[in-house]
């Protein structure tokens, strides 16, 4: 998809399977945001119980551009989302924010990196997640700052409330700064 200039949109996807079939999602989103465009997208995935939900968002955000994403993950089997967004021109703005509620022995993974290339630019990443029973949940999240991207600020956050002894959550964050001048 992409947004022409000054364009804006709200996409509401959802994914949802009450039933007992066991069934492989693969998902791509690709986004390029041309100067002054905004996108906003809410994801809410809530699918059986054997269902394998794979999903990638790759953004490409232009000058002034502005993206926020914010994905709900409450079902299946096992789930893996990943982000891949690549700041093209100087003010763009990224805010990837995700909540997971698990249970059971499901599985749900986030990854997200955020690639500064230019100079003037900010992102945020937040994901919250509450894990019960022996659930499992990963966060990684990478914040690029390339060096001549100065005046970058790059945030990323994740927090984990584990409501029994068998549940575990692993958070690899990563920042890479080859720049001097930044948040």
């Amino acid at each position: 998809m992409r947004l022409e200039e000054g364009a804006e949109a709200t996409i509401f996807e959802t994914h949802v399977d009450a039933g007992a079939t066991s069934y492989f999602l693969d998902l791509v989103t690709d986004v390029s945001l041309a100067e002054g465009a905004s996108l906003t997208h809410v994801k809410v995935q809530d699918e059986g119980a054997d269902a394998v939900h794979l999903a990638s968002l790759t953004a490409e955000i232009g000058a002034g551009a502005r993206l926020s994403s914010f994905s709900l993950t409450l079902g299946a089997k096992l789930s893996r989302s990943q982000s891949f967004i690549t700041f093209k021109g100087e003010g763009g703005e990224a805010h990837v924010n995700g909540a997971t509620a698990l249970a059971g022995s499901q599985h749900g993974d986030h990854f997200c990196m955020m690639d500064h290339a230019v100079p003037g630019c900010a992102s945020s990443t937040l994901f919250k997640t509450v894990l019960d029973g022996a659930s499992t949940g990963v966060f990684q999240g990478n914040v690029i700052v390339r060096p001549d991207a100065q005046k970058t600020d790059g945030r990323q956050m994740s927090n984990a409330l584990l409501l029994s002894r068998d549940a575990s959550m692993n958070a690899k964050p990563e920042l890479e700064i080859y720049a001097h001048d930044v948040q």
